[in-house]
């Protein structure tokens, strides 16, 4: 974490061994030459914070009524690793009041990082030094959110004293600093996201000062029944997520996990937008009344939260007169699986009706309704909820699909597979199905037959990771997942969220004093490989199970299929570990899938 070294430094430094600083010198007049007022000079290859960190820092600081100067050094080595010397220097050569903040860093022949040194010097403002240091010490965790950019608020209270405490008027704090770096994150996104939920609370900011624990108390207060907050502020090169709420609404990690995925709370700029529309529907009424809503008129629903941003509303309107010519009658719905799962728990989602049943009602609906639960994290169905006659229960299983496309592929495989007459589309949503069937690995396309099918994609690829000696279970787990119609999906350039949590832990772990970062990493490798063992343990324990070449339907398929799919998951996370929090997450999630295990019959039934 930027300026954690801040702590052992101080503004005195540490004397542990010296380097010429001729480097120093040249880019201190550099910056000093471009800092006539307040902002961030970057020397050319810096590493350590991102452009968009960058961004927001030098959006924040024109805002700032304190003045902030931040040099960022490059190829310098510094003198006893005294950088608050060189912000001293650096305050000297610009002559005026403020805050200046120097980062240096330098190439390190023993690691794939730089060695780095921070520190700061405050002059005129009177803000002391032991203050900027509790302010450090008040973003020292993971998602507190930035000292480089919550030590403005700290300075000047600005944003502080706009925290949003009540409903109605206020109830949103969108930070201009934001906004003029990420255009889409505006007060009018959040104004028409959850225009229909006057209960909520939000605040966007680049960074908050003081105690991060005491802000989110305060914006927690006097929620009420069915009242919720979210503090969202940058952290690393993501936006951190904090909720908090009152009665009657879902968990807090529940609602955390729908708008950041699972894991460490973050994300992305681009993501955020989705997450909080997915926020607005799990806040919202019971998403099988949405479902229930949205079939009223149509065989086909598609939430805005589940789509996949290709399938067009005309293809979705072809694609519904051809459900509409179904004997007997067909609805169709999907829906994002992480709001499913807030609103009705794990179980419902593992069970293969419980979500239909839900929304088809005592006996109402069409009698044959299938729910796709869209992961937007993978960008596939995640799970297949149906009611109705097996025929139609199994055509929904065998045509589940992922993929930039996946609503069109798995609507054409649905389709063909009901013998229903293909949807007149326009020509790019057929492309867009067949690359999305295809290319995003998905595992109902085709409405000939499994064996079809099997003959144009192949046979699953052992997956990655795992070792030589768990092989033999391998295969037969692969011939597991392809006897469930659940193709191991091979993720192409897509970056899930696993993959941004292990890249902000490989940048934590650089700013750690080198043996710390060590032990960590070693601790992280121990933690993987004993999880290895687990996931070996399961490839055995998948193998012993007796599965015919097409898998029936029933609680201990429903079970299996559940068990496989989570298997796949932690098998490639696993892979991915960069933390140690991430490697106990996986092992406490390979206890939850070897317990579901335990209901799956030894012998499973074919499909009749």
């Amino acid at each position: 974490m930027l300026l954690g070294a801040v702590l052992l430094l101080g503004p005195a430094g540490l004397g542990l061994h010296a380097a010429p600083a001729a480097q120093a010198a040249s880019q201190l007049d550099e910056a000093a030459a471009a800092l006539a007022g307040p902002g961030v000079w970057r020397g050319e290859g810096f590493e350590g914070l991102t452009e968009e960190t960058v961004e927001l820092m030098r959006a924040r600081y024109a805002r700032a009524g304190t003045p902030v100067r931040v040099a960022l050094l490059t190829d310098t080595e510094v003198p006893g690793y005294d950088t608050s010397g060189l912000a001293r220097e650096l305050a000297q050569k610009v002559g005026e009041p403020g805050l200046y903040i120097v980062h240096a860093e330098w190439p390190n022949p023993t690691e794939d990082y730089p060695n780095s040194a921070d520190g700061y010097y405050a002059t005129g403002i009177g803000f002391t030094d032991d203050q900027l240091s509790d302010e450090e010490f008040a973003h020292i965790g993971i998602g507190d959110g930035s000292f480089l950019l919550g030590v403005a608020d700290a300075m000047d209270q600005d944003l502080s004293a706009q925290i949003p405490t009540e409903f109605g008027e206020g109830r949103f704090l969108v930070d201009p600093a934001v906004t003029e770096v990420f255009p889409e994150l505006s007060t009018e996104l959040l104004e028409t996201t959850f225009a229909g939920l006057p209960q909520v609370r939000i605040a966007l900011v680049s960074g908050f000062g003081g105690d991060q624990d005491a802000v989110a108390a305060a914006m927690s207060e006097n929620l009420g029944e069915g009242g919720a907050m979210a503090l969202i502020q940058w952290y690393d090169d993501d936006f951190s997520v904090a909720i908090g709420t009152g009665s009657g609404l879902p968990t807090i990690d529940s609602l955390e996990a729908v708008v950041a995925g699972s894991g460490i709370a973050e994300v992305t700029p681009a993501e955020l937008p989705g997450g909080l529309a997915r926020l607005a529907l799990a806040l919202g009424p019971p998403i099988t009344d949405v479902a229930r809503d949205g079939l009223a008129g149509s065989p086909l629903f598609v939430h805005p939260t589940a789509s996949d941003g290709a399938t067009t509303e005309a293809q979705l309107d072809a694609y519904a007169a051809s459900l509409a010519g179904a004997d007997p009658p067909v609805e169709v719905a999907f829906l994002p699986s992480d709001v499913a799962e807030a609103h009705l728990g794990l179980d419902a989602l593992i069970d293969s009706s419980a979500v239909a049943a839900g929304i088809a009602g005592d006996g109402g609906g069409s009698g044959n309704l299938v729910v796709y639960l869209i992961d937007p994290e993978y960008r596939r169905v995640d799970w297949v909820s149906a009611v109705g006659d097996e025929e139609f229960r199994t055509a929904t299983q065998l045509s589940r699909a992922a993929g930039d496309s996946y609503v069109s592929a798995t609507l054409d495989s649905l389709i063909q597979q009901l013998g229903l007459d293909r949807p007149e589309v326009p020509q790019e949503s057929a492309d867009d199905g067949a690359d999305g069937a295809d290319g995003g690995g998905g595992s109902g396309s085709g409405g000939g037959g499994a064996a079809e099918n099997d003959a144009d994609t192949g046979s699953p690829g052992l997956p990655a990771g795992l070792p030589a000696v768990a092989a033999l279970a391998a295969v037969v787990v692969i011939a597991l997942l392809a006897a469930v119609r659940l193709t191991v999906r091979h993720r192409g350039g897509l970056l899930t969220r696993r993959a941004k949590t292990a890249e902000a832990a490989r940048r934590r772990l650089a700013a750690m004093p080198p043996q710390q970062r060590a032990a960590e990493l070693a601790r992280a490798r121990e933690l993987a490989a004993a999880n290895q063992r687990q996931l070996e343990r399961l490839a055995a324990r998948l193998a012993e199970r007796q599965v015919p070449a097409a898998l029936g339907s029933g609680s201990g398929a429903d079970r299996l299929r559940a068990v496989l799919s989570e298997y796949e998951r932690l098998l490639e996370a696993n892979d991915r570990v960069a933390s140690v929090p991430e490697a106990r997450e996986i092992s406490d999630d390979l206890a939850r899938a070897g317990s579901r295990l335990l209901l799956v019959p030894a012998t499973l039934p074919g499909r009749r």
